[in-house]
């Protein structure tokens, strides 16, 4: 037979019970939060970096801003402006 003092202390543990899993869904939720804001203002920054320093012109190539023309006969230079290239790409989406 339960009584009401088995059936209040029940109750008053599941409570405690609840509002620690309550607090920890806070602190999980604000550190997610925080995590977001991070991420939001550091690809807003890269954002910004590649806007200034690099630019696209009419016919679709990539132009360094206050550098001489790349020579793209270069192996190494064909790749590391292919790896631009698809940056540049990604952060227009991102942008969108």
């Amino acid at each position: 037979m339960v009584t009401r003092r088995t059936t209040a202390y029940q109750l008053d543990k599941q409570l405690k019970h609840t509002q620690l899993e309550l607090n920890t869904s806070r602190a999980s939720c604000e550190h997610l939060l925080q995590k977001r804001e991070d991420s939001e203002k550091e690809i807003l920054q890269i954002s910004k970096y590649n806007y200034e320093r690099f630019r696209v012109t009419n016919d679709k190539t990539l132009v360094v801003v206050g550098r001489p023309p790349v020579d793209e006969s270069r192996p190494v230079t064909r790749r590391r402006l292919g790896r631009v290239r698809r940056c540049v790409a990604a952060l227009s989406l991102l942008s969108m």
